[in-house]
């Protein structure tokens, strides 16, 4: 029924642009290409840290399974139930932009207490265990952990919206529905 078709719009570098029968798609922008990728690499991060917590924490931080658990459902719940306090200072006080701005820096903050906190500064003295010689990896991690998720849920409300707001035709207008699907369908 739609026939699509790859076209270059040289107005703008990097875009991506869709023709079809029911007309034209928009042109994706640089900065909504951007967008895509920042939040790509905010959820790779996100999983790969996830996916590394169930070793790290019972084998270096010395968690039970049932810490192991109630760590999993807090950071879970941290990470999907911050982005409603997210959402309204970004539509209350700041804008969706600037809570993007203010957000990524106490994300990129909690990953890097994350790592010192794993290197052998967080862990005291060897054998690397955080009860050996008073180390405070086992803090740092919870507080990492929780900086992150908050960062996290400042920037998840606000990410996609604002890549559909970099979407305009050349007169300036919103995005067609059409266009907006196939940023969607990317995401």
């Amino acid at each position: 029924m739609y026939e699509s078709v790859k076209v270059f719009d040289s107005s703008a570098v990097g875009a991506i642009a869709y023709s079809g029968r029911d007309g034209q798609i928009g042109s994706f922008s640089l900065a909504c290409l951007l967008i895509i990728a920042v939040e790509f690499g905010e959820r790779f991060v996100y999983y790969v840290a996830k996916n590394m917590y169930g070793t790290y924490t019972m084998q270096m931080l010395n968690m039970s399974n049932s810490d192991y658990a109630l760590f999993g459902n807090f950071n879970d719940f941290w990470n999907y139930g911050t982005p409603l306090l997210g959402a309204y200072v970004a539509d209350a006080f700041l804008g969706r932009f600037k809570t993007i701005c203010l957000s990524a820096p106490i994300y990129i903050c909690g990953l890097i207490l994350l790592t010192v906190s794993a290197s052998p500064l967080g862990f005291g003295d060897f054998p690397f265990y955080p009860d050996s010689n008073g180390g405070w990896a086992y803090a740092g991690f919870w507080a990492a952990v929780t900086i992150m998720g908050l960062g996290c849920g400042f920037i998840k409300p606000c990410v996609s919206v604002f890549a559909a707001e970099q979407l305009k035709d050349k007169d300036g207008n919103d995005a067609s529905p059409r266009t907006l699907e196939k940023l969607y369908l990317y995401w």
